[in-house]
């Protein structure tokens, strides 16, 4: 299979093959659409959860537990939203704490959790 890449792309991938991270383009473009794949999946698991988030919603409707939606209402959703922002950033701390302390071993070695 022959796919012609403009030529930002082709550069970026013989920059790739240059510098040792991959051993051929062919390697570059699998990992590019494994990649693609997982941000797929990661994507429609998005719109699952919001489609669970939209049906409870509907279903507290139906049940008549609504309240009106005010400032009060908008501050509380935007402060719920900073706090759920504040535990993501943090999630994501951590595992970059993590994988930077992976990165300082040897590679022959294995990693500590994994002993």
């Amino acid at each position: 299979m022959h796919i012609p890449l403009p030529r930002d792309l082709e550069e970026l991938v013989e920059r790739k093959v240059k510098a040792g991270q991959y051993e051929s383009a062919s390697d570059v473009v699998v990992e590019a659409l494994y990649l693609l794949a997982a941000r797929d999946r990661f994507l429609e698991g998005e719109r699952e959860e919001q489609r669970r988030e939209i049906q409870i919603g509907i279903d507290q409707c139906e049940r008549g537990e609504v309240a009106p939606f005010d400032q009060k209402t908008i501050e509380r959703i935007k402060a719920r939203g900073r706090e759920r922002l504040a535990q993501e950033a943090e999630r994501l701390m951590a595992e970059a704490r993590r994988l930077a302390e992976l990165s300082k071993q040897p590679i022959d070695e294995p990693a500590a959790t994994d002993r």
